[in-house]
């Protein structure tokens, strides 16, 4: 008699327990993207909220033009309200985050076994100082997108390897009245320029910020002909003067208009071009002199704000989407390039080798600071009223004002 009342005691407490669950109200995380990005979250999200129901996850979509939806996050992340649980955000921004104590320490749970699923650069672009802070979702690098009808038409046999090359090929097709313009890419003043401009100067052997030592480059040789082969570009009308003004946006749409043969931009610019079975890509790493060059790495994860509550179910949200197969749906809709290994060998050759070749900004807490320093800079040396002599004093100013940055903030 007594163990059937234990049992119904048991039986009874199961059932409440059950009806707990059934009725509590389930944690609710908020995810903020690019606005061009939002469908395909979406997509992922309802396939992870059919797999947890008890976790919801508020999208939040915001346009991101010039790069400005990272800026609101960085600067409302640290807030105790309104800030994102689930955090994604670019490469350049870790090192900040990481010092401010925006993000928590995933070095815990981001373990060896996890971590080999992904590349090494990708791993590495979630590290500071020895801990993780970003999970990888997908990469980014320059690539150097191409008319191979064109190309051929030119007489020549293959892509170019070297800014002379691009340079030679842009003014014979434009001599041919094969194309308007030869070469188009980013020079609008914000991050797009910044990354142009990393690549350009690598190709000339220069470096910008010495993350390690804390030595800046801008004032170097190096540098001024990266600035210079950029002006060239618009004095020998290879590019528009208008380009000074392009985004992301503006040299999309102008290329694929037909209105020039090369144009630098990221991977996600096959998603528009994917119809025009005449272009081609390869990594943006043109060189000069024999200097390695290299594509700009903008990769993007997912780290969690450094509020403790409900950081499990917020991992275990990371987990899924940092997932072999959250990353081939995401990839596919969005045609992003993976981090994940398993999905990055569907990846072209070409592709695959960019994301090794990827080079980076420098990885400093200081870097918004510092980016704003050199985009000012570089659009009084590219602005066509500037003459060359004023070139390298613009640049010697930047470089002075980078060095008083760092060695305020050390």
């Amino acid at each position: 008699m007594a163990r059937r009342f234990w049992l119904g005691i048991a039986g009874l407490q199961v059932l409440v327990l059950g009806l707990l669950y059934l009725n509590w109200p389930p944690v609710v995380l908020t995810l903020l993207v690019p606005e061009d990005e939002g469908q395909a979250w979406q997509t992922l999200i309802q396939t992870f909220e059919a797999q947890h129901p008890k976790t919801k996850i508020n999208l939040i979509t915001r346009k991101n033009l010039g790069g400005f939806l990272t800026k609101q996050l960085k600067e409302g992340t640290c807030l105790p309200q309104g800030s994102p649980d689930l955090v994604y955000l670019d490469v350049i921004w870790v090192p900040e985050f990481a010092v401010r104590g925006c993000l928590q320490d995933l070095s815990g749970r981001f373990d060896v076994e996890m971590r080999s699923q992904f590349t090494p650069q990708s791993v590495r672009d979630g590290e500071y100082l020895g801990k993780f802070y970003r999970i990888p979702v997908r990469s980014d690098m320059g690539m150097l997108y191409y008319r191979s009808d064109l190309l051929t038409q030119a007489g020549y046999p293959q892509p170019p390897e070297t800014f002379s090359d691009l340079m030679e090929i842009s003014q014979t097709l434009k001599q041919k009245n094969l194309v308007e313009w030869g070469f188009l890419w980013q020079g609008d003043q914000y991050e797009g320029k910044i990354a142009t401009f990393v690549e350009v100067l690598a190709g000339h052997g220069g470096y910008w910020i010495d993350a390690e030592t804390r030595n800046v480059g801008l004032d170097q040789p190096q540098a001024i002909q990266a600035v210079q082969f950029l002006r060239n570009t618009l004095t020998r009308k290879v590019s528009p003067t208008s380009v000074l003004t392009f985004s992301e946006a503006e040299s999309l749409a102008q290329f694929r208009a037909g209105k020039s043969m090369f144009l630098r931009h990221w991977p996600r610019a096959r998603f528009f071009l994917a119809s025009d079975k005449t272009v081609k890509a390869v990594p943006m790493q043109l060189q000069s002199n024999g200097h390695p060059g290299g594509p700009c790495n903008g990769s993007w994860g997912l780290g969690i704000a450094q509020k403790k509550q409900h950081s499990d179910k917020a991992w275990r949200a990371i987990q899924f989407f940092t997932s072999a197969q959250a990353q081939r749906q995401f990839t596919r809709e969005t045609q992003f390039v993976p981090s994940h290994k398993a999905v990055l060998v569907q990846e072209s050759p070409e592709v695959q080798q960019a994301v090794t070749q990827a080079i980076y900004r420098p990885p400093i807490p200081e870097y918004d600071q510092a980016s704003e320093i050199l985009q000012a800079a570089l659009s009084q040396a590219l602005n066509p009223d500037t003459s060359d002599q004023e070139v390298k004093a613009i640049m010697k100013t930047a470089a002075d004002e980078t060095r008083q940055l760092l060695d305020l903030a050390s």
